[in-house]
């Protein structure tokens, strides 16, 4: 017999919604439905100001639900984003992180029918690669302090400069030598941006190297540092000198692109240094910057190309005077005698109303320097003629004898250059005293530059000229050089007050030169050493580096290189 089970209608209502509760879909406070969130950080570690994705699953979850990006911070989680589920209960965070170790967690909020979802916790690092102030002048000029206990100017500013580098950009640097390895890391400062921006932005880096600077002498451990993040290439005695009667001697730097303004913006760096502790430490230098000058960098670029093809075993014969696909005019073609190989034009002009120009050596031109010096007479406003050399040969005497026409028609000139190391120096010292010349010789100066603030066809004429060739024979007619030429009165208004700025820091800079002035008597020299520096074929040293029989390993002494 069935029994009829009968409840009052408070406690059948009670059931009924207890029930209710625990159907499938519902829940109550306790018995919300657990979500699992998951995420993964697209990178360990960034560059500075480089953005990471954090994606994952918060499941389950319907479309379009609330998911919250958290980073910690002081002890506690603060959320930074929002994001919303897809179909798929996926999302999705662009964050950029700061400086140093990044921790984050994605967080579900709860709803009325699920729990709170906490993803574990995923970390990046953001490595500094600090960029330089902006906006970026369109001319800079940056120095070193012989001797100096801090770290360089040039190194410092080169290494912010290559933090910059734009993405699939490419930074090439032609120099005569690189040693790394010093303790006091100067030029790990310069190093370290170009491997960083070569691992996170894909940033393509070349050198170009004089070879037997690293033949034999224990430069292994550079060539290992530069070699993990960029490609080397050498050429042996010269690139443009087939007659092994040169070096490879440039100084310069050109990046296609930057990110410091949108669109394509290169760079051109020309120095009188190369990249060692001594070189950025111990001796006085420039570098000279130009900014966003197109037409400058393309002409910086085909010199690369052309030094790149000598380098290879065709040797300069497979240059073919194309950039880009397409055939360069007439004025780009070489020509050789005697197995140098000369530009059939050695002076480039940068842009329209920028006041630059690239001057290549070697050539078989009238010299830069002396024409940069004819037509030029001074008034009482405008008498300024400085020159800071490391090296002058009497193989430039032409140079010599313009300097003394500027003084005879009443130009104040003054002359430094570094101490006598040789014969050649005596000789060369001789010829400008001779001429009637103020020189003044500074034991650790190796900048190349001359500065003038003449008048010519009766107008102001402020010019900087500055690079890496010394005024020697070598330096114009054997080894491969770049210079830049600054004119301030060959620029437009948007680009002169630059340049004049550069003219004026060489000028302001001049004094702390003189002051550090000492004797012009060489010092005594080993036995072996003392022969004719950078004189062209024949001599037995050539900048700084003796010049041992093929086969055998060569002395570098940092203290001397050019």
């Amino acid at each position: 017999m069935l029994r009829t089970l009968r409840l009052p209608l408070r406690a059948a209502l009670g059931l009924g919604l207890t029930l209710a509760l625990v159907l499938p879909g519902t829940a109550t406070a306790g018995t919300r439905q657990p979500v699992t969130v998951t995420a993964q950080m697209s990178a360990p570690s960034v560059l500075q100001g480089q953005q990471v994705r954090i994606t994952g699953r918060a499941t389950p979850s319907p479309t379009g639900s609330r998911v919250l990006l958290q980073s910690h911070r002081t002890g506690t989680w603060v959320t930074v984003a929002s994001a919303r589920t897809d179909r798929q209960d996926a999302y999705a965070f662009a964050v950029q992180p700061g400086t140093g170790r990044t921790r984050y967690r994605v967080v579900r909020p709860a709803d009325s029918r699920h729990a709170t979802g906490t993803s574990a916790v995923v970390g990046t690092r953001a490595l500094a690669c600090a960029g330089p102030a902006l906006p970026m002048p369109s001319a800079d000029v940056w120095f070193t302090r012989a001797h100096a206990s801090s770290a360089s100017q040039v190194a410092k500013r080169l290494g912010a400069l290559f933090c910059t580098a734009a993405p699939g950009s490419v930074v090439q640097v032609a120099m005569y030598f690189v040693r790394a390895g010093d303790t006091a890391g100067e030029v790990e400062r310069i190093l370290r941006p170009l491997a960083l921006v070569h691992r996170y932005r894909g940033v393509h880096v070349e050198f170009l190297l004089e070879r037997r600077v690293y033949s034999g002498t224990g430069m292994e451990s550079t060539l290992a540092r530069l070699r993990s993040f960029a490609t080397v290439r050498f050429c042996t005695l010269a690139c443009r000198n087939e007659a092994t009667s040169g070096i490879l001697h440039d100084k310069f730097v050109l990046m296609s692109n930057t990110t410091m303004k949108a669109g394509t913006d290169p760079v051109v760096v020309t120095s009188s240094a190369n990249w060692s502790f001594s070189q950025l430490r111990n001796n006085w230098q420039s570098a000279v910057l130009s900014y966003d000058d197109p037409v400058l960098a393309r002409e910086l670029a085909i010199r690369w190309d052309a030094l790149q093809a000598c380098a290879t075993s065709s040797g300069c014969a497979s240059w073919a005077a194309r950039y880009r696909g397409q055939t360069l005019p007439e004025e780009y073609r070489t020509t050789s005698r005697g197995g140098v190989v000369y530009d059939r034009a050695s002076r480039r002009a940068g842009g329209p109303g920028r006041g630059t120009a690239l001057q290549f050596a070697p050539t078989d031109a009238s010299d830069p320097v002396r024409e940069a010096l004819r037509g030029d007479t001074c008034t009482s406003g405008h008498r300024t003629v400085r020159l800071a050399m490391f090296r002058f040969s009497a193989g430039r005497s032409g140079v010599a004898d313009a300097l003394r026409d500027l003084q005879q028609a009443g130009c104040d000139v003054r002359i430094v250059v570094s101490r006598p190391e040789n014969a050649e120096d005596v000789e060369a010292l001789d010829m400008l005293r001779g001429r009637g010349l103020p020189v003044q010789c500074v034991a650790a100066m190796h900048d190349k530059t001359l500065l003038l603030d003449v008048t010519r066809g009766g107008a102001p004429h402020q010019t900087v000229l500055t690079g890496s060739a010394n005024l020697t024979y070598a330096g114009l007619r054997l080894s491969d050089e770049a210079q830049v030429q600054l004119t301030v009165q060959q620029a437009s208004a948007r680009y002169a007050p630059a340049l004049a700025q550069v003219h004026a820091a060489y000028l302001a800079r001049w004094g702390r030169l003189v002051a550090s002035a000492g004797s012009c008597e060489p010092p005594a020299q080993p036995a072996g050493r003392g022969a004719a520096r950078g004189s062209g074929v024949g001599a037995q040293e050539i900048a700084g580096v003796r010049l041992a029989p093929p086969g055998e390993p060569n002395t570098p002494d940092p203290e001397e290189l050019g």
